[in-house]
């Protein structure tokens, strides 16, 4: 019975919720892209998509309080639709043994910060959904209220899904002792979220400080997983044998995303009038 992630586990832990990390990441970058796009163009906005930003085609002095709430808030809400779908789906299927659940755990957290994040670097630094906050006309108490209420929220993420995290545990272990939380959490979590990051910060590049500050919410939302990894009892899994292996389909999937994302929206792609 396996109750101890060895260091090919281990190993194969990390490169596996790495690779769920990027695909989820991609493909809520694209649809919270895609969302803005529509919407801009909706209200005759041309724009330049490109992997890390969208340039609006118009002159600053045509905006206004209208363009930019509908703007700008378009790919947060969707955001936080994707994290409360991925919750749900990940919900339905943590107790089966399966590798594909992590696509949701890791959608959910970087949709969860994808809303909360947004609005929480956003205020602070009058960029993106900041800007929508700023055309609120809030005072300075209703501006840090925003911020306190979003990195609550950031930390009640971690709370809602720390157990189910380790329950994730039943693809590699038969048993999730508490001595084995420390090593499971820092290969299917810790880690891939530390070179996920950084991977995303030299993807990005040159994209702007504040929105390479965002997906670094995260790992506000990892930390009350780590803090509460004693907190449930020992948890016992299938008896079945475990035989582990390298999923090579999902890591060659994370790998064709990744360079299309670079290579597709290197140049940008022009849309609307």
């Amino acid at each position: 019975m396996l109750n101890r992630l060895d260091t090919r586990g281990a190993l194969l832990a990390i490169i596996h919720s790495l690779t769920f990390f990027l695909i989820a990441y991609l493909i809520i970058w694209f649809l919270k892209d895609l969302t803005t796009i529509l919407i801009a163009n909706g209200l005759e906005i041309p724009t330049v998509w490109y992997y890390h930003r969208i340039d609006f085609m118009i002159p600053q002095s045509f905006w206004n309080a209208d363009l930019v709430k509908l703007t700008f808030s378009g790919a947060p809400v969707v955001s936080l639709i994707i994290s409360l779908l991925c919750l749900v789906a990940y919900y339905s299927v943590m107790d089966l043994d399966g590798i594909l659940k992590l696509v949701f755990l890791w959608g959910f957290i970087h949709g969860w910060t994808g809303f909360f994040g947004s609005v929480f670097v956003g205020t602070l630094t009058n960029t993106g959904f900041g800007h929508v906050v700023i055309w609120l006309y809030l005072n300075d108490t209703a501006r840090l209220t925003t911020n306190l209420v979003s990195l609550f929220m950031l930390f009640f993420g971690g709370f809602i899904i720390a157990k189910p995290t380790l329950i994730s545990a039943n693809y590699y272990l038969n048993f999730l002792p508490h001595q084995s939380r420390n090593r499971f959490l820092m290969a299917q979590m810790i880690l891939p979220a530390f070179i996920g990051l950084g991977m995303l910060v030299l993807l990005r590049l040159p994209a702007s400080f504040e929105d390479q500050m965002i997906p670094f919410t995260g790992l506000l939302v990892i930390l009350p997983i780590f803090m509460r990894r004693y907190h449930f009892s020992e948890m016992y899994f299938d008896n079945k044998p475990i035989v582990l292996g390298l999923e090579w389909v999902f890591v060659i999937i994370a790998t064709l995303l990744t360079l299309a994302y670079r290579l597709i929206f290197e140049f940008g792609i022009r849309s609307g009038n």
